[in-house]
């Protein structure tokens, strides 16, 4: 029996937090292909909607929650919701991207708090509401975040700080919950399409860091996809509290100026 046929025979329920953005719909693609069951919770109903509809169109079991990850009350609903449809959740991914630009003496108190709170707030109360499941026979948590949480991002501040702050948390979570099977890691992505809630905030950070780059491109949705799955499969069962990297080898070094 190969690996891929026995990811097939576990009894996966994925909880996909972001879910109806490009990188939470090619994962719940590659997690419904081995078999998993899917709740896809993300604020944007309309894209929900649309996403469910895709699975659907593949055969996929999936069910769609609208909320916003960072307010308490909506992660517990989905939490709910997804175990009352699907069944005890075993897999969970969150996403935490967004970039709040501004130096710490322009940088306002409103905006500081709503980056925390969009990245690091979220993933807590993610983490805190589908443990308890995670708990009753294992599974695998998966933070999706961008290289911020490796390296300093000038002028943005706010999202370092936040991102740094994802790390702690699922190093800390990886040491707290190993003995109870659970697997905690983070996937910190460079420059992928369509990644980030505001790409264009006028800092050019994204072209600044693509011309960083020695691989000369940006990453795909697909290839954060394909990471995740395989973090959250039989085949990474002894992966845990992992800062896996996926930026074309930017964070690798510095990279010289090409001659000529």
């Amino acid at each position: 029996m190969t690996n891929s046929q026995k990811s097939k025979n576990i009894d996966e329920v994925a909880l996909i937090a972001g879910g109806a953005s490009e990188i939470g719909v090619h994962t719940a693609m590659a997690l419904t292909e081995r078999g998993a069951r899917v709740a896809i919770f993300d604020h944007n109903s309309q894209a929900v909607t649309d996403v469910i509809a895709q699975l659907k169109e593949r055969g996929a079991r999936a069910i769609g929650l609208v909320g916003h990850a960072h307010i308490a009350a909506d992660v517990a609903t989905a939490t709910r919701e997804t175990v009352s449809q699907l069944g005890r959740i075993t897999t969970v991914v969150t996403s935490s991207s967004l970039r709040t630009p501004g130096e710490v003496h322009h940088l306002d108190e409103s905006e500081w708090t709503r980056c925390i709170e969009a990245n690091l707030t979220s993933a807590y109360l993610v983490a805190r509401n589908t443990i308890p499941h995670l708990l009753q026979g294992g599974g695998s948590f998966v933070v999706v975040s961008t290289t911020a949480s490796v390296a300093g991002l000038q002028g943005s501040p706010a999202a370092s700080a936040a991102m740094h702050g994802l790390v702690g948390l699922i190093k800390a979570m990886a040491l707290d919950y190993a003995r109870q099977g659970i697997r905690c890691n983070i996937v910190s992505c460079g420059v992928v399409d369509r990644m980030t809630e505001n790409p264009d905030d006028g800092t050019n950070q994204n072209t600044f860091q693509l011309s960083r780059t020695p691989l000369g491109r940006a990453g795909t949705a697909i290839d954060a996809a394909n990471l995740i799955a395989h973090l959250t499969s039989q085949e990474a069962t002894f992966t845990s509290g992992a800062v896996q990297v996926l930026d074309g080898g930017m964070t690798a070094g510095y990279l010289n100026a090409k001659e000529g």
